[in-house]
């Protein structure tokens, strides 16, 4: 259990509003003078230098970053989820690709990016000028080094998740102090992922591997490791140019997608991180708060805790299961509902599936019930896993895992078959690494590794999906490939294929009871007999078989104008909505800073 997180990040919500004051007020970045501390009173020594980066840490969670806008609603549309309801003017407009700039989920994300950047830039400026950094005993001076290097690698998420997001956006490195010009316009996102791959490459070498170390949830050089090839993936992708006006990959490409080869590389060669054998494992243990002490999985997370909007977590109330009020798990789910055509992308046998999807409601009594084609819901972050808690509390104290080794297995294979223009034995290995943990019960599915880079490319598509599905990833990996618009469509055409197949899936369920959970009669389920036969009346009849209730399955599924399938991406255009627009009241205090991108 994380109880020491909880206590850590309490001291260090109290220092940072003493030691984060220290700028002149920016405006558009809401830095409210709140105490009379110094620099030199907060980094006057280690323990309150370890506070500040903690205050660094902080702005990871809560509502306006990895608590629910960053992993539950920027993320969607896509061919894996659908953000529940229709266009709004906040999370469905922006998953719809609707948003205009005045959203109402853009704005405090937006300046939450850059506090953090600004509590970094200060910790990257004092901890150097203290004392005990060059002439400290030297287990001082290796802790100051590591919480150097922590601030360079959480400014460099920061900046990293604002660029993603909204493309090329204001680069600050120095704190802000009085007299500063405020009004900054926008630097190239290519300048910006240089300098944070700078960055992390100097704080790596200061940070510890995950064994070296007893202290959680902070960065690891395992975890900054991952985290530069995650970056140096995207600044070698596809990325929307302001100059252009297109989605382009620029021609030195090759360098970055080696620059992520070599991070991958040496974390996979380091014996620091392995696969966790059971995938249901990785994610029911996080849902439980216990932390990957065994086998590294799970190399970075943002620590979640507080009970509160700011610095907690909605993951399992927003997400995971839909459970009604008055259930002994506490009310929780509904948000994100997995497209008909991933529910039935996955192998029957593979077990990622039951994990990422949760395909079953539970109601006020506890009793568990399938639920209908569009209403599943997502599945690894979910309340009735979560140790109960009494009521309707909203913030469960669940970590976003931002960072695994699955991640890190399938970056090495897609770098390397780029690079090579093949996939090599070591690339195929790392491919076949994840899929054997998916099929350990059935080795058989594994399947036959592709070898052309078309082929195994297509399959590292497929299978990040499979093996990353609602973990914030999947939008942002189409973008960087230039195939979110091409996903959608095709989202839309094989669930319209669904519709229109009535011989191979099935029209109704055909479910009951046995204590709480619940069992399909005998011979029914989500699939028709393979091979396909003709339907048989059980699977389509509208009288429900003695002591079973029916559930309209694929029934639920149309192509009528507000369902699913019509709504899914209903307005993303290309060239265009890869990014967001800048909230309106953002651009009123900087006059140098212009909405671009067709906005």
């Amino acid at each position: 259990m994380k109880f020491n997180n909880i206590k850590r990040f309490a001291f260090g919500a109290m220092l940072a509003s003493a030691i984060f004051s220290l700028g002149a007020c920016k405006k558009y970045l809401e830095i409210k003078p709140e105490s009379a501390f110094s620099p030199e009173d907060i980094f006057s020594n280690v323990s309150s230098a370890n506070s500040a980066i903690m205050g660094v840490y902080q702005l990871l969670a809560g509502d306006d970053g990895y608590g629910q806008r960053q992993s539950l609603v920027f993320v969607n549309d896509t061919d894996e989820f659908s953000r529940s309801g229709d266009v709004d003017a906040g999370a469905r407009g922006l998953a719809r690709y609707s948003a205009d700039a005045g959203n109402s989920e853009l704005a405090a994300t937006f300046t939450r990016g850059f506090q953090g950047i600004e509590r970094a830039n200060l910790c990257i400026k004092y901890i150097p000028q203290m004392a005990a950094y060059n002439n400290g005993s030297v287990s001082d001076k290796k802790e100051l080094r590591r919480l150097y290097a922590e601030a360079l690698v959480l400014r460099a998420i920061y900046y990293f998740d604002l660029v993603k997001n909204w493309g090329d956006v204001p680069m600050q490195l120095e704190p802000s102090v009085s007299g500063m010009d405020f009004n900054l316009s926008k630097t190239n996102s290519d300048v910006i992922y240089d300098q944070i791959l700078g960055d992390i490459a100097v704080a790596e070498r200061m940070l510890p591997w995950r064994k070296e170390t007893t202290i959680d949830e902070r960065i690891t050089q395992g975890a900054a490791r991952g985290m530069r090839a995650r970056i140096a993936l995207f600044r070698g992708g596809y990325q929307l140019r302001r100059s252009s006006k297109v989605m382009e990959r620029l021609p030195d490409y090759l360098k970055y997608y080696t620059m992520a080869r070599d991070e991958c590389d040496t974390i996979m060669k380091s014996n620091q991180h392995a696969l966790n054998p059971s995938f249901y494992d990785v994610f029911k243990k996080a849902n439980e708060l216990t932390l990957d002490n065994v086998y590294g999985e799970r190399m970075l997370e943002v620590a979640q805790a507080g009970g509160n909007a700011n610095y907690d977590s909605k993951l399992g109330r927003a997400s995971g299961t839909r459970i009604a009020d008055g259930s002994r798990y506490g009310p929780g789910g509904g948000a994100l509902n997995p497209t008909a055509s991933y529910f039935y992308s996955f192998d029957v046998s593979d077990p990622r599936k039951e994990v990422t999807i949760a395909h079953y409601n539970i109601d006020a009594n506890n009793l568990k019930s399938p639920a209908r084609i569009t209403e599943m819901n997502d599945g690894k972050y979910r309340r009735d896993w979560r140790p109960i808690i009494a009521g309707a509390t909203q913030t469960l104290g669940i970590n976003w895992i931002m960072l695994r080794y699955s991640d890190i297995l399938l970056m090495y294979a897609e770098a390397v078959n780029e690079i090579n223009g093949s996939p090599d034995a070591s690339a195929i290995k790392a491919y076949e690494d994840v899929r054997r943990r998916a099929f350990s019960a059935n080795p058989g599915k594994v399947g036959v590794t592709p070898t052309s880079k078309t082929a195994f490319f297509n399959a590292i598509v497929q299978e990040r999906s499979w093996e990353l599905g609602g973990e914030g990833i999947r939008k942002y990996d189409l973008i960087r490939w230039n195939l979110l618009g091409a996903k959608l469509a095709q989202a839309k055409a094989e669930m319209t294929a669904i519709v229109n197949t009535p011989a191979k899936y099935a029209r109704y369920l055909y479910y009951r009871n046995v204590g709480e959970e619940f069992e399909f009669l005998p011979g029914t389920g989500y699939y028709l007999p393979d091979p396909a036969v003709a339907p048989a009346p059980l699977y389509n009849s509208t009288t429900n078989p003695t002591g079973y209730i029916r559930i309209d399955w694929r029934q639920n599924l149309t192509t009528t104008a507000g369902g699913a399938i019509e709504k899914l991406g209903r307005t993303f255009q290309s060239n265009h909505s890869e990014v967001l627009p800048i909230h309106r009241s953002i651009l009123d205090l900087n006059p140098n800073l212009k909405q671009d991108y067709g906005y």
